[in-house]
């Protein structure tokens, strides 16, 4: 096992290090950035269930439109969460979030 982790750390380093000789301070900015808003994503991406119907309810919408929002928006930015995170070392790649990812300031 650590033997693995060892071989896709030295890949990791090998395939990510060209990309942060290039762009210097700016390219590690935007990497960090992306990184911080995929885990971002990943790991609060689940609490759109409850703030899409709560919403709804307080604009006078529809609640139960806005439970499958919700259950959308959810999965949607969990999975484009890992997926930020995953290519964060590739700050070009973007993948697009529903209705911009989740908003912990909201």
């Amino acid at each position: 096992m650590i033997k693995r982790v060892s071989i896709l750390l030295v890949i990791f380093v090998l395939l990510a290090s060209p990309v942060f000789a290039m762009g210097g301070n700016d390219c590690m900015g935007k990497c960090m950035g992306k990184l911080g808003y995929g885990l971002t994503n990943l790991l609060l991406g689940w609490t759109e269930i409850f703030q899409e119907p709560y919403n709804a309810a307080k604009s006078g919408g529809n609640v139960v439109t806005g439970i499958g929002k919700g259950l959308w928006n959810a999965v949607g930015d969990t999975v484009g969460g890992v997926l930020h995170t995953v290519t964060f070392f590739i700050p070009q790649l973007d993948v697009p979030l529903p209705e911009g990812g989740t908003d912990i300031l909201k």
